[in-house]
């Protein structure tokens, strides 16, 4: 049996996570929110209630776990960048250091 799809987005958005009892859709939008979108069961049908923005996130993008939230949807964990990341310091190579012992 194939399920139906059911637009969440007008916007679009991407690593998607839900809620442990299924009521609950998050996903980060292309502007860094994470949205919430609540979901109910109309018979065979899924319903999308209210889809708000939850807060921005700064997600360091290394992989698709970027973030994931508590079974409750209460508590989110985000893989983030620091907003004002130092530079990294230069890095020096010395070759044939051992020569440079000997002086």
């Amino acid at each position: 049996m194939k399920c139906p799809r059911v637009q969440v987005s007008i916007n679009g958005g991407f690593l998607p996570r839900w809620r442990h009892d299924g009521k609950e859709l998050f996903y980060l939008s292309p502007d860094k929110k994470i949205m919430s979108a609540e979901i109910c069961e109309v018979g065979s049908n899924l319903v999308i209630g209210k889809v708000q923005p939850l807060f921005t996130a700064n997600p360091a993008f290394s992989g698709f776990h970027v973030y994931d939230v508590t079974s409750d949807g209460k508590k989110f964990i985000i893989a983030s960048r620091s907003a004002r990341q130092a530079p990294e310091p230069p890095l020096t190579l010395v070759t044939n250091w051992p020569a440079l012992l000997k002086k």
